[in-house]
Formats: C-alpha cells, sequence, structure tokens
C-alpha cells in the first residue's frame, strides 16, 4: 500500500496588532466613542491590552481619548474615538485674503 503524500496545512492567518484593529474599528464606527472594557469585550482581549492599545491609538494623529461615555455601555470614563478629519480643500476660505 502506497502512502500518501502530506498535503500541508494552509498557514494560518496573522492577526493585526490589537491597536491596529482599535483603529479600524473606530474609523468604521466615527463619531462613536467606546471604553477599553468594552474594546476588550468587543476583541476577546485581556483589559490590560485594551487599555495598552487604545491609549496608544487615543495618541496618534486623527484619534482622542478623553473622559466621555462610551456608547456600549454608557459609563462615563476614559474613552477613544476617532475624531473628524480636517480637510485642507474645506479650509481653503480663511486664507485672510
Amino acid at each position: 500500500m502506497r502512502r500518501r503524500a502530506a498535503v500541508p496545512k494552509p498557514p494560518t492567518p496573522r492577526l493585526a496588532p490589537l491597536s491596529e484593529r482599535i483603529g479600524v474599528l473606530l474609523r468604521r464606527a466615527q463619531p462613536f466613542a467606546y471604553c477599553d472594557a468594552c474594546l476588550a469585550d468587543y476583541f476577546v482581549a485581556p483589559l490590560s491590552a485594551a487599555q495598552r492599545a487604545a491609549r496608544l491609538v487615543g495618541a496618534t494623529d486623527g484619534f482622542s481619548r478623553k473622559l466621555r461615555r462610551c456608547r456600549t455601555c454608557h459609563e462615563l470614563t476614559d474613552v477613544t474615538w476617532r475624531v473628524r478629519p480636517v480637510s485642507s480643500f474645506l479650509s481653503w476660505g480663511s486664507r485672510g485674503a
């Protein structure tokens, strides 16, 4: 009896870093803000990892992090959200001509 050649398993898809996944979620959910606990629940990640990632995202350009109400749990806590991007096209009239 002949043995069949082993078929290699397809590679397991790699997950993007949690901070990157949070950024994508917040871009899609703009203008809503989410707390660290709700982000941890959504991504099934430890709370400490979600806090670190949310702080990192909140410190990057285009995002903000302040004391506000969470969209999901309605708790008043630190939340992260995507701020409205500023377009240079929209500010052409403010040159002071």
